[in-house]
């Protein structure tokens, strides 16, 4: 009787304690309750509630049977052995179960763009190859560039198939509607990819280096950029707390109150953040599996950034920490399908590369960085995390400038001790220049290290921010 008594008793206690703890973890985590759409109205108000419970229920049943065995001295018998492997067993599967409810769309949206795009590619390089869309070189490049001419281009076509392919049959599969952040980011990816398109096209048809004028490939990006800022903007795509998938404010780890402006210049930001990041990732992509494998990096760091402002957003915990943000559980489906696209790219893309994403991936990849950074409202956190893409910029202003400076200007050579026409690297963009120095595969892998310090450092500054203020 005594240990009937002791088992009930502290199973009890447990499960009455370690409930309340659960409530504040499973919050905290983001293990909210789905509830269906098509079920009871009265039944919304319970989405987001902390779900698997059911682990308090299992660990005090167990803990309070041996507990009390332990006290009485008593061996534990085999017919209560086997049933408290039942309810562990039964409760694991449960677990499994309700866990991937809750991360099923994000790890489903991933592996089919990760499937599509490593099956894809192989078929792309092939199709590309019969139909002559090969890479032109620059004369004035590397010269072990040389090699690449002919190599399959647009691949990056396969990274933007994959992506939209693999988010939309994941919200199929799990019967989600898309939401207006997602469909808005997508839009940026297809529309920056676009206007990549054309200028590849022009390239491979006129079989020269150089595609669109850059005023051309300008105008484009503008008119892309312009419209989802606008859209992003609306209060038609607002959600039911009126939160707009974008902000008019400046942020950094969240908005800043104090620097929210107008809602054109807050538009003219939008189109800053887009030109410049699908710019500077086109000016990465300049050797075998540089572009891509940075962004794999820069696309996972969004992942978890989506995951966290979902478990903190301000409808779930409230407080000073929180995050307000839109959809930003979807928007980590999309940032784990763009991943899952690179990924699959990659393993052909590595050196030496089967095929070259082109502009079509470069500024596709790049508009979908700066839409993260927006719709996340991590607009100055996107230099720290793509802190490769701002070093291979600078080189090329730091370049442009120095060279024309010093041309036009007698008092810039004599104040700096240069020549006319002086080059600060011996070729631009900077990984260029390390290329005459180290192989290209020593250049890549190098970068792709720059790029993991980078992206460790901003999820760092992400991460204490919210304990510090927490």
């Amino acid at each position: 009787m005594r240990a009937i008594l002791l088992g009930g008793g502290l199973a009890l206690l447990i499960s009455l304690i370690g409930t309340r703890y659960a409530i504040r973890a499973f919050t905290n985590l983001g293990l909210g309750q789905e509830v269906r759409d098509d079920g009871p109205t009265t039944h919304h108000v319970k989405r987001g509630t902390p779900t698997m419970g059911g682990l308090v229920i299992i660990v005090a049943s167990v803990v309070g049977y041996f507990l009390a065995k332990l006290i009485t001295l008593d061996a534990p018998s085999a017919s209560a052995l086997l049933l408290m492997f039942l309810v562990v067993g039964c409760g694991a599967v449960g677990f499994l179960y309700d866990y991937i409810k809750v991360v099923r769309a994000i790890l489903l949206g991933g592996g089919l763009a990760l499937l599509i795009s490593l099956i894809g590619t192989r078929y792309a390089i092939r199709a590309f190859t019969n139909l002559g869309l090969g890479q032109e070189v620059r004369d004035d490049g590397p010269t072990t560039h040389h090699v690449k001419r002919g190599t399959p281009t647009m691949g990056g076509l396969v990274i933007i198939v994959a992506s939209v392919v693999g988010y939309f049959l994941a919200k199929l599969i799990t019967l989600d509607a898309p939401s207006a952040s997602a469909l808005l980011l997508l839009f940026l990816v297809v529309g920056c990819g676009a206007v990549g398109f054309l200028d590849d096209y022009i390239k491979v048809a006129k079989r020269r280096s150089l595609g669109l004028r850059s005023k051309a490939k300008m105008v484009g990006l503008t008119l892309v950029a312009t419209t989802f800022g606008v859209l992003a903007l609306l209060p038609a795509t607002a959600d039911d707390a009126g939160l707009t998938p974008a902000s008019t404010s400046i942020s950094f780890i969240r908005d800043i109150p104090w620097l929210t402006l107008p809602a054109a210049l807050a538009v003219l930001l939008f189109w800053l953040v887009i030109t410049g990041t699908s710019n500077a990732v086109n000016l990465t992509d300049g050797q075998d599996g540089l572009a891509a494998g940075a962004s794999v990096m820069v696309f996972g760091a969004y992942t978890l950034v989506n995951i966290w402002q979902n478990n903190q957003s301000c409808e779930l915990v409230g407080g000073n920490t929180c995050y307000e943000v839109r959809d930003p559980l979807d928007l980590a489906v999309v940032a784990t399908a763009v991943t899952g696209a690179c990924f699959g790219f990659l393993w052909w893309n590595a050196p030496p590369a089967a095929i070259i994403m082109g502009d079509t991936g470069s500024l596709a990849l790049g508009g979908a960085l700066a839409g993260f950074a927006i719709l996340t409202r991590t607009e100055l956190l996107l230099p720290v995390l793509g802190g490769l893409f701002m070093v291979v910029t600078l080189s090329v202003v730091i370049q442009v400038g120095v060279f024309k400076a010093s041309r036009g200007s007698a008092l810039f050579r004599r104040v700096l001790r240069v020549g006319p026409g002086h080059r600060v690297f011996r070729i631009a963009p900077i990984h260029h220049h390390f290329e005459q120095i180290w192989t290209e595969v020593t250049v890549t892998i190098r970068f792709w290290i720059i790029t993991g310090l980078c992206v460790a450092t901003g999820l760092g500054v992400f991460y204490a921010e919210w304990v510090v203020g927490y």
